[in-house]
Formats: structure tokens, C-alpha cells, sequence
């Protein structure tokens, strides 16, 4: 039987690793937004640390030198955290742009398995056409042989069954018309006719 073949295979694997290119550019821009985020929830979760600090040590009594420092440091956060802002907003466009190569590459490799996969409907579709041809030639075949097996064996028996064929020998006596039975004397009379020439 023949076996199934996509022209387009070897276009479909380029396809997919273009697609998986894609996906490792995609994966190096989200990790380096995520190694961002997370330096700036650190950031937040130490300014939230010190601002704790300082209500405590508030209601304790605190110089104003540390509260300085402290506000500093706040301060020095709050600009990296910002800093850390712009450099995500950054990314963004480029983070946008490497999802829509994924998905148009994506798309690209789901268009080429789509064909495929129709091609490859087609192709069981014909098979089973041809398989259903073949099967009727067989069991037409088979029958055929059945039948004339039959046919055969009927024969056989029916000739066993008649008696061997009689022939009237006619006498110049049953020459009259009147006494044979008509297929005699439609053979006689071809045979008159014949006989004269």
C-alpha cells in the first residue's frame, strides 16, 4: 500500500524551529523582565522593612540623624524602584514584538499542519475508496466463482436428470402433415426446401 508523504514536511520542521527560536528569544526578554521584578518587589519589600522600622522606633523615641538616614535610604530605594520601572517599560515593545514573531510563527507552522492534516484525510479517503473497489472486485469475484461452482454442479445434476435426447425416425407413412407435431414439421419443411435444390 502506499505510504502517506507531505511535500511540505521539511517546510513544517523549518517552520517549527523558527517557531521554537522564537520562543527561546521570547523566553530570554520574560526572564530578563522577571529577574526585574523581582529586584523590584525585593526593593519594596525592603522599603516596607524600614518603614516599619522607623514607626516602631518612632513611638520608642528616635533621633533625627537616624530618621534621615533612614528617610535616604527610602529615598535611594524609591529611585531604583523607579529606575527598575523605566527598564521594564523598556522591554515592553520589545517584549511585544518577540510575541507576535511567537504567534506568527505559530501561525505560520498551524497553517502548514492544517494542509497536512487535509492532505492527509484526503489521502485515507482514497485509500478507502480503492480498498472499497478492491473489496467489491473480490467478493463479486468470489461470488462469480460461487455461483458458476453452482452452476457447474446444477448442470451436472440436471443433465444426469433428463433422459438422452429421442429422434423420430419418420417413415414415408407419416408423411402426412397432419400426424407430426409442429417443430417436426417446421424441420421438414426446411429440410423439402433444401433437398430441392
Amino acid at each position: 500500500m502506499k505510504k502517506f508523504q507531505f511535500r511540505l514536511d521539511p517546510l513544517i520542521v523549518i517552520r517549527k524551529r523558527k517557531e521554537d527560536e522564537e520562543i527561546r528569544n521570547l523566553s530570554v526578554i520574560v526572564s530578563e523582565v522577571n529577574k526585574l521584578n523581582s529586584e523590584k518587589n525585593t526593593l519594596i519589600d525592603e522599603i516596607e522593612s524600614i518603614s516599619n522600622n522607623i514607626s516602631k522606633n518612632i513611638q520608642s523615641g528616635i533621633s533625627i540623624q537616624a530618621y534621615y538616614e533612614y528617610s535616604d535610604v527610602n529615598r535611594t530605594l524609591g529611585l531604583k524602584i523607579n529606575s527598575i520601572d523605566q527598564e521594564i517599560e523598556g522591554k515592553q515593545p520589545d517584549l511585544d514584538m518577540a510575541r507576535m514573531r511567537v504567534d506568527h510563527a505559530r501561525k505560520e507552522k498551524k497553517i502548514l499542519e492544517i494542509l497536512r492534516e487535509n492532505s492527509l484525510a484526503e489521502f485515507k479517503k482514497k485509500i478507502r475508496k480503492v480498498e472499497q473497489v478492491e473489496l467489491e472486485e473480490y467478493l463479486t469475484t468470489l461470488e462469480f466463482n460461487r455461483n458458476s461452482d453452482f452452476n457447474d454442479l446444477l448442470d451436472e445434476d440436471e443433465r444426469e436428470k433428463q433422459p438422452g435426447r429421442v429422434f423420430k425416425i419418420i417413415s414415408k407413412e407419416d408423411n402426412l402433415d397432419e400426424n407430426l407435431p409442429e417443430e417436426y414439421k417446421n424441420l421438414k419443411a426446411i429440410y423439402d426446401k433444401f433437398s430441392k435444390i
